[in-house]
C-alpha cells in the first residue's frame, strides 16, 4: 500500500496564506500595519493512526511599525510584533481535542536608523 495524501495531509504545507500592508507617511512620521494570515494546516502526520495527526488552528498576526525622521538620513523606529498577542494553538484529529496553546507575547523593538 500507498496512501493518498491531500494538501491537508502533507505536514508543514500551508494551503491558505495571505498578507496585507497598510502604510501611511506624513511629514516625518510613518506608520505601517502588517497582517499575516495562515489557515488551518497539519503540523505532524501519522500514517498508521490519523487520530494522532497534529494540526494548527488558523491564525492572524498583526504587527505595527512606527517611525519618525529626526532629519534626513536619521530616524527613530518602534516595532510592535504580535500586537494582539495571538496564540499558536494545536489540536489532535478534531478541533475539540486541544493539545496545547502557546502564548508568544507581544514584542517591542526600538531602533535608530541612519545613513551617513
Amino acid at each position: 500500500g500507498t496512501t493518498y495524501l491531500t494538501t491537508y495531509n502533507v505536514a508543514g504545507f500551508i494551503p491558505e496564506t495571505g498578507n496585507a500592508n497598510l502604510t501611511w507617511r506624513w511629514r516625518g512620521f510613518g506608520v505601517r500595519v502588517r497582517a499575516n494570515y495562515h489557515g488551518r494546516y497539519i503540523n505532524a502526520f501519522n500514517a498508521t493512526s490519523p487520530a494522532r495527526n497534529q494540526y494548527r488552528f488558523s491564525r492572524v498576526v498583526t504587527d505595527l511599525d512606527l517611525s519618525y525622521d529626526l532629519r534626513p538620513g536619521l530616524s527613530l523606529t518602534c516595532t510592535v510584533s504580535n500586537l494582539t498577542n495571538e496564540p499558536q494553538q494545536f489540536y489532535r484529529y478534531t478541533p475539540q481535542q486541544m493539545e496545547r496553546t502557546i502564548l508568544n507575547g507581544t514584542t517591542l523593538t526600538f531602533g535608530v536608523s541612519g545613513r551617513f
